[in-house]
């Protein structure tokens, strides 16, 4: 039973000889060459134990270098390609601004200009609105300060035109804050700034009075001649009570009924309209004032002769050309030639 088991082991011994023994000639065959081409005949009389294992060595190494991995020769490969591209996509941008990055660029530049544009619109209207509001709030202050002025007007002049300036006093806010609201200026339209100089000289006489108050004649202020001192400021103009009447009332086409609605504080001056004036009652109301001073005794007689007239007719002849043909167009009935014109005197006191 021995016996064969032992020629078993004989016959795979014999087996396995041969195939560790090709190797090894392989190996040695690689490393000799190797060994006499890297390091010369000085290995030749070396050792043969360094021999072998120096060229051994040198060998692994080659085999590391020459023998490169097949993804890392295809990553290099692929990486070679992008580094080509890159440079043509370069050269192409360089000859072609509007393509690729440039186009996409020039649209986000776009997009941007456009969203710009519109915040500038939007910040132009939110300041167009606000300039509306802020004109829309002075008109209505203006409005109600005017209102209020006329209502005080009215309830503190009498029909007659007797001022009670104690009363405007006590309510100076009222006045001035009317003063205040319409300093701007006169609005657009020929009727409408008529109107409104007629009402700021007056206004101003009343204010000159009640700032000096007591007082007993407007001629006992500024050495008799306060019309022509420079006091009144509207707009960017520093005027005087003459400057409004003769430079903004009187200019250009004259119109003489003006003096029967401007007032000087004085007994013997045309009274003092009760009512602001305004574009739509201007006209009318110059007629009226004109009419009734004509025809009111206490400034006119001329239902005899000779006739009897307001020291106004002889001042500003001028103004009215035929004084005759004024006082008979304006009369009420019949009326006799009036031979002689006297002028009667003028009483400065107070209209209180």
């Amino acid at each position: 039973m021995k016996f064969p088991f032992i020629l078993a082991i004989v016959s795979l011994l014999v087996s396995c000889g041969p195939t560790e023994n090709t190797a090894n000639e392989a190996v040695e065959s690689r490393v000799e060459p190797i060994a006499t081409t890297e390091l010369g005949s000085d290995i030749s009389a070396a050792e043969p134990d360094a021999m072998k294992v120096l060229p051994v060595e040198q060998a692994e190494t080659d085999a590391t270098t020459d023998e490169a991995d097949p993804a890392e020769v295809q990553t290099s490969t692929q990486n070679s390609g992008r580094l080509e591209d890159s440079e043509e996509f370069a050269k192409t941008k360089a000859s072609n601004p509007t393509s690729g990055g440039a186009e996409a660029e020039n649209e986000i530049d776009t997009g941007v200009s456009a969203i710009t544009q519109q915040e500038s619109d939007a910040i132009q209207t939110e300041i167009a609105n606000a300039q509306d509001v802020e004109i829309q709030a002075e008109a209505d202050m203006s409005q109600r300060a005017t209102e209020a002025w006329g209502q005080l007007l009215s309830s503190a002049v009498s029909e007659s035109g007797k001022v009670n300036y104690t009363r405007i006093l006590e309510e100076r806010n009222t006045l001035d804050q009317f003063l205040a609201a319409t300093s701007g200026g006169p609005p657009s339209g020929s009727l409408a700034a008529r109107a409104y100089w007629i009402n700021q000289y007056n206004a101003y006489t009343i204010k000159l009075i009640i700032d000096n108050w007591p007082v007993r004649s407007i001629k006992d202020l500024q050495d008799g001649n306060p019309w022509d001192v420079q006091w009144i400021t509207i707009g960017e103009q520093t005027l005087s009570l003459n400057q409004i009447e003769f430079e903004q009332l009187r200019p250009g086409e004259e119109d003489v009924r003006i003096h029967f609605a401007v007032n000087c504080a004085a007994a013997s001056c045309p009274p003092l309209h009760n009512e602001l004036f305004t574009a739509d009652n201007t006209n009318s109301k110059l007629e009226s004032l004109a009419v009734s001073f004509v025809n009111n005794p206490r400034y006119n007689v001329v239902d005899k002769t000779p006739w009897q007239l307001s020291s106004i007719f002889d001042w500003y002849g001028e103004d009215f050309r035929d004084v005759e043909f004024f006082i008979m167009d304006k009369v009420r009935g019949e009326l006799d030639a009036p031979g002689e014109i006297e002028f009667l005197e003028y009483d400065w006191s107070l209209n209180d």
